[in-house]
């Protein structure tokens, strides 16, 4: 069983691009993630727009989506209870 222990304290940073979120029926199925990602794709390019750089913060506490130039919280996911943007 892989260890937890990275995860404990202020957790572990990704570095990414937010193309947009979109709601899907169920959380299961990778065909149905490959359909609204290649939706959000599509909208990013056509629009001509850069797409919105951030870092995504894997802790213990939750998830946590930041933006990497400002430092604003865009949207927290907490682990087993009610989940607050």
């Amino acid at each position: 069983m892989p260890s937890t222990k990275r995860f404990a304290g202020s957790g572990i940073d990704f570095k990414g691009k937010l193309i947009g979120a979109e709601e899907v029926a169920e959380a299961r199925g990778d065909k149905l993630c490959q359909i609204a990602m290649a939706k959000l794709k599509a909208g990013v390019k056509a629009s001509g727009e850069h797409k919105q750089r951030i870092v995504v913060n894997v802790s213990m506490e939750g998830i946590k989506i930041v933006d990497d130039k400002s430092a604003v919280s865009i949207k927290q996911l907490l682990p087993f209870s009610d989940q607050k943007d």
